[in-house]
This record gives structure tokens, sequence and C-alpha cells, in this order.
């Protein structure tokens, strides 16, 4: 309900075309500013651009206690009043001295829209594993953990690779060590990739790395001896001197990824 609020807030003054972004402040209630602290980001992307650029930051949860903040008992007598309204039918004497027209925004909420959310919550996979208080603290401590190392919770879902880790054990069964199967390897070639496009305008980001990639590619080929047809048909390669040069430089031989032919000598290596 909290986040129905700022939703319908937001989205109100999108309509009336306000520019300053709202600081929403609500009362404390047991627990639910954690709650909305880790779900509340997430929950904005639903909303338009329009909506999301006139809330300011996370709401904020205060005593009504606090003196600074004495409208937040104002804003509970005239929520009492409502409520009282909603759930007899009858019109309390009060409410309408609390209401202020030109101050107040009323959005009532449909018992039927709050069934269906219910009923559309209730269908979504890992619902039945939240039925105890206990499951949701669990829950909300490991969303805790993810985000304070940087992660965010949402992309398990999003990202296949990610989903794949719930079922590690039934692969390890049916295909053996995971070594066998990992990409970190071919991953690494991402930084070539990247590398690639440095000088690249990104007009055309995949065709400048392929033609890097075949220059790169060729220079090697001719580089390490290596033949090509010339116009006439006759085969060439490049001079000694040329091949030469990669025999004496290491730092050429490791960009290019050469390996000695050096036979191995037996013994200790330290």
């Amino acid at each position: 309900m909290c986040f129905a609020v700022v939703a319908g807030i937001a989205q109100y003054a999108a309509q009336e075309g306000l520019s300053t972004p709202i600081e929403f402040i609500f009362d404390e209630q047991q627990g639910v500013d954690a709650d909305i602290a880790l779900f509340f980001s997430h929950l904005k992307t639903g909303l338009p651009v329009e909506a999301q650029n006139l809330i300011d930051g996370s709401p904020i949860f205060k005593s009504d206690r606090d003196k600074r903040y004495m409208p937040l008992q104002a804003a509970d007598l005239l929520a009492w009043h409502l409520r009282s309204e909603h759930a007899t039918g009858v019109t309390r004497p009060l409410t309408g001295s609390l209401l202020n027209k030109d101050g107040h925004l009323i959005q009532e909420i449909p018992d039927e829209m709050v069934r269906r959310w219910a009923d559309h919550h209730s269908k979504q996979p890992g619902t039945p594993m939240l039925q105890s208080r206990g499951q949701w603290r669990d829950l909300k401590n490991g969303i805790k953990r993810l985000q304070d190392a940087g992660i965010d919770p949402s992309k398990i879902t999003a990202k296949l690779k990610l989903h794949l880790l719930v079922h590690l054990r039934e692969d390890v069964l049916r295909f053996g060590p995971l070594v066998g199967v990992a990409t970190e390897v071919f991953e690494c070639f991402n930084a070539i990739f990247r590398n690639c496009s440095v000088l690249s305008n990104h007009l055309a980001p995949s065709q400048d790395i392929a033609f890097q990639l075949a220059s790169q590619e060729a220079f090697k080929h001719r580089l390490t001896g290596g033949w090509w047809p010339t116009a006439d048909g006759e085969w060439e390669r490049a001079g000694s001197s040329v091949r030469n040069l990669i025999h004496t430089n290491p730092t050429l031989q490791a960009l290019v990824g050469w390996t000695t032919t050096e036979p191995l000598i037996k013994g200790w290596s330290y």
C-alpha cells in the first residue's frame, strides 16, 4: 500500500505537469521501512519515466512523536476517519473539517482490485516458500547480502546463467564435473573484442571488430612464416628477416600466441 500511495501521487503530479521531485515521508510501520528499502527501486521501474523522475529517493519513515513531523499525526487522524467511513458507510462529522480540498489527494483502492492483487501474487513462483515470518526474514537477509555484495537480485531471474546455479547438482550428476563446461576461458576473449573497437566510430562495431581481427590474424600469418597466393597464382611469404624477428622477441611471441618448439629438459623445476 505504501508504494501504491507513492505511485498514485507521482503519476498525478506528472499529469499536472509538476517538475519538482517529491519527498515521501510515512509514519513508522514496524519494519515496513526495511522492506521498502529492499524492493522500492525495482518497483519504481514499473512506473512511467515522468513519474519516476518526480520521486525523490526511497520513502522515509519517521515517528509521529517527533515534533519535526507533527503532520504525520494529523495524517493518521484523517486516515482513521476515512477508514472508518469506508468500513461502516457512515459519514463522520469531523472528516470534512480535517480535509483540505486544495491540499489533500484521496486515492481509493477498490476491494476488488486488492483481491485481484492478492490472487495475482499468490500465483507467483516462490510464493509457497514465503508462508511464515521466518521464511520472509530469510528472503530479506538473502537479498540484503546480495545487495551488500553489489549484486542486483532482480538479475537472478532475468539472466539465464544465474538461474542455472539453482540446478548445479542435477547438472553435475548428468554431465560430470563443471570444469568440463566452464566458459570463463572463452569469455576472456571479450577483452580482445573490446580492444578491437577502441578506435572504431561505433557506427558498425561488429564489422570494425571483424576487420581488426582479420588484420591481426593476417599479420600473425605473415610473421610466423605463412604463405599466401599472389595475383599471378604464385605463392610467397615474408622474407627471412621478418620471420626471424619473432624468434628473438619474447614480447612479440606472447602477443601472437607463439609456442616454442624447444624440447623439455628432464630435471627439477623451481
